[in-house]
């Protein structure tokens, strides 16, 4: 994907890691939502399918826009494209009638207090955070992004828990992509 700087299985492999943080999350704290927080970890982003297209024809506004202070990728998106990728794979969820609790945590899985206290808001948020630290399908937008500061105290994270997960993501995430047979 180019107008992320994704490389060629870098997005597979980042929801790959969002969707197995995700379920280990969603195991620990609401076990009910563990299928529904791996799906949604798994789609998050499928926004970026969308609008790569637009954002490599338009690359110079996006640099300029982020040089211009620190503006993140996904605030670039809105302003230059009126929409970000969490807005556009939430519409196109919703079109095709994918659960509306799966097609919320992909509307603000950037955004969860936005979310009306949502726990798989949350869960999807923690794990696209922690999927970020430990580098896996990083691209461009992964740039000044963090985790939002109400996230732990609402699920309930400790940081050895954070630990824990992203140990386990990058074991998951190695097996599945048969990284770890090398």
């Amino acid at each position: 994907l180019e107008g992320y700087g994704l490389d060629a299985g870098d997005l597979w492999k980042h929801s790959i890691a969002v969707a197995f943080g995700s379920k280990f999350i969603s195991e620990m704290k609401k076990p009910e939502l563990t299928n529904d927080a791996f799906t949604a970890g798994l789609i998050h982003d499928a926004g970026k399918l969308i609008l790569d297209k637009f954002i490599a024809e338009r690359w110079e506004l996006f640099e300029e826009f982020m040089s211009e202070g620190d503006h993140t990728f996904l605030e670039a998106e809105k302003a230059i494209l009126e929409l970000d990728h969490s807005e556009a794979a939430s519409e196109v969820c919703r079109t095709w009638n994918i659960p509306k609790s799966i097609t919320l945590a992909i509307r603000y899985h950037h955004h969860p207090a936005r979310s009306s206290e949502n726990m798989l808001v949350y869960i999807v948020h923690a794990a696209d955070a922690i999927a970020m630290m430990t580098g896996l399908g990083l691209g461009i937008d992964g740039t000044l992004y963090e985790m939002d500061e109400t996230a732990m105290p609402f699920l309930g994270l400790t940081e050895t828990e954070v630990s824990e997960v992203m140990t386990k993501v990058i074991s998951a995430a190695k097996n599945i992509t048969g990284q770890d047979k090398a």
